[in-house]
């Protein structure tokens, strides 16, 4: 992640959730554990909130996430998010077997700088006056130096969470009932993540349709969302957020290995099809269907014409 190579990052991560905990030792399955729920964390599409993280203590595998994850979040330009857990991460004192974790502390505290200088380079009204200027008080190279340049991020294809299997053809009367399907999924979606937003309130970088930029949700309802100012709350419609913003924003909800989780993944995937984003709701879906194989079956109505 460190060295920004997306591919083989995503192909290690998919090597740790496929071995799972063949290799280690009894007293280590913790920690194999720990490896494979981050790896489908950081596999997972969206940014990680930063209170998404629960350690049990400063001998802890889960002290790491806190790198790791915003590693992520940066990745995907989600600053805010990342500087919180970088905090987080640069005020942890690991001990015990893990104590060597505490060696990654001077590289956390290079990205934090550079969170904390684009969160103020943000703020300012010339700010592509110079951006070459700007972007050599950074100390590492990532998606920050990438938007202060305006260089837009080569993203690699999203790759399926597990192989594929042809999609089987509709039956005649199938038709109608993925219409129908389709509906309920959007409406599940939709109240998902309004009792989401209602219960916890989603702090990060948000820009809507027009520009303007806000610093989370304070609440939802049916027909508007609070946008976080500065100074104050205001309320829009959900159509002057994108879709790709409300998918990003419903897929930080998902926590791996939760009892939900492939429930979440598939209403995610509806919402992405139906809005156009079809490689998020590949992805999405397959993720599902890795989990709960009955959502396989249900991948011809999803992605029917």
């Amino acid at each position: 992640m460190i060295g920004r190579n997306d591919a083989q990052a995503r192909e290690s991560f998919q090597a740790i959730e496929k071995a799972g905990t063949k290799g280690f030792a009894k007293n280590d399955v913790d920690l194999a554990d720990f490896f494979v729920a981050t790896s489908k964390t950081l596999l997972s599409p969206g940014p990680v909130q930063s209170g998404q993280l629960s350690v049990k203590g400063p001998s802890s595998p889960e002290l790491f996430a806190f790198f790791s994850f915003a590693l992520k979040d940066i990745n995907q330009l989600d600053v805010q998010n990342a500087a919180q857990l970088l905090e987080q991460f640069v005020k942890t004192q690991p001990s015990g077997k893990f104590a060597w974790i505490a060696e990654l502390k001077p590289i956390a505290q290079k990205y934090l700088d550079d969170c904390r200088f684009y969160l103020t380079w943000k703020t300012q009204p010339n700010r592509s006056a110079d951006a070459a200027a700007f972007k050599k008080q950074l100390k590492t190279r990532s998606a920050i130096s990438d938007a202060i340049v305006g260089k837009e991020k080569q993203v690699a294809p999203p790759t399926a969470a597990g192989p594929s299997q042809p999609p089987r053809q509709l039956t005649q009367k199938e038709p109608d009932a993925a219409t129908q399907k389709k509906s309920q999924w959007l409406a599940a979606w939709k109240k998902n993540l309004v009792n989401d937003l209602n219960r916890t309130q989603f702090s990060g970088e948000i820009t809507d349709t027009t520009g303007a930029e806000y610093t989370g949700i304070s609440s939802v309802d049916n027909q508007t969302v609070g946008l976080k100012l500065p100074y104050g709350i205001v309320r829009v419609s959900w159509s002057k957020l994108a879709p790709r913003t409300l998918l990003s924003i419903s897929t930080s909800f998902i926590r791996p290995n939760a009892p939900d989780a492939a429930d979440r993944q598939w209403l995610c995937a509806s919402y992405a099809n139906a809005t156009g984003q079809g490689d998020a709701a590949r992805q999405l879906a397959e993720a599902a269907a890795k989990s709960k194989p009955e959502y396989r079956d249900q991948m011809v109505l999803l992605f029917a014409q």
